[in-house]
């Protein structure tokens, strides 16, 4: 994604406003399959050291300060999973308000699912921003997390992103593109919520489906989307190849929820 169309980029230090009053909702798109990692089942319940892979999303969200809503967007066939997981979560959290969603069948309807399942909250004023997150980027970070709320805010759309160090070529027309130019997008991605909502809306009366949160956001919204730093560790978990390196983030992902940004200050 290129980070001249998308506004400047933020930088680490930046200026963060109180969140003392701030009310977010994450969105954790949790609807995909295992057949590209050799999985015959959803790969978000896959065990990265002793725990679900989904879990660790989920518990980066409870413990950031602003978020009081939780939207887990499923397969309808994992319905039992998320019930448990809800239970889970509702034992450990009793001021979280969780709700729950099936999917649809590409990833842009499954996002517009989830982000419509806060639509009465958003209306009666009860959210600012929302986040949404890809289930299978299982260490995002309450961090990266607290940062994108924030942003978002404070600009109404953020999405985090890590600089692009090799080199590019267009096929389309021939010729290399300079890597500076660009950036490897990562959710969460998150957005002022009366306006993510609106431009959700506007995209589906008019039949489009998004590769992307911000790309909806840009095209149905009159909102700049600016990118802020991400992180190495909020990897995709896609192949086979990718649970050894989770393995190993999660131990360091352990350690920084040990000592971590509970109340998002």
């Amino acid at each position: 994604m290129s980070a001249g169309t998308l506004g400047a980029v933020e930088t680490q230090g930046s200026a963060s406003p109180t969140t003392d009053r701030l009310r977010a909702a994450v969105v954790i798109l949790a609807g995909g399959m295992g057949s590209r990692i050799g999985a015959d089942v959803n790969k978000v319940y896959l065990s990265i050291r002793g725990r679900h892979m989904l879990d660790y999303s989920v518990e980066t969200a409870l413990s950031c300060g602003p978020v009081t809503d939780l939207v887990l967007v499923h397969r309808p066939d994992d319905a039992e999973q998320i019930e448990r997981l809800v239970a889970a979560v509702v034992g450990r959290s009793t001021d979280l308000v969780v709700h729950t969603t099936p999917g649809g069948e590409s990833r842009h309807d499954s996002e517009y699912a989830g982000v419509a399942a806060l639509r009465s909250r958003i209306d009666a004023g009860l959210l600012d921003v929302i986040a949404v997150h890809d289930g299978a980027r299982p260490f995002m970070g309450a961090e990266l997390l607290h940062r994108s709320l924030v942003g978002a805010s404070t600009h109404g759309a953020v999405i985090p992103g890590l600089p692009v160090t090799d080199a590019l070529y267009a096929l389309d027309r021939q010729r290399f593109v300079d890597p500076q130019d660009h950036v490897w997008v990562q959710t969460p991605q998150t957005f002022d919520a009366a306006t993510l909502l609106a431009a959700h809306d506007a995209a589906h009366d008019a039949g489009f489906q998004g590769v992307d949160t911000a790309e909806v956001v840009q095209r149905f919204s009159g909102v700049d989307v600016r990118i802020i730093p991400g992180h190495q560790a909020n990897i995709k978990i896609t192949y086979e190849t990718d649970l050894a390196t989770a393995e190993a983030l999660a131990a360091e992902w352990e350690s920084q929820r040990s000592g971590g940004l509970a109340d998002g200050a």
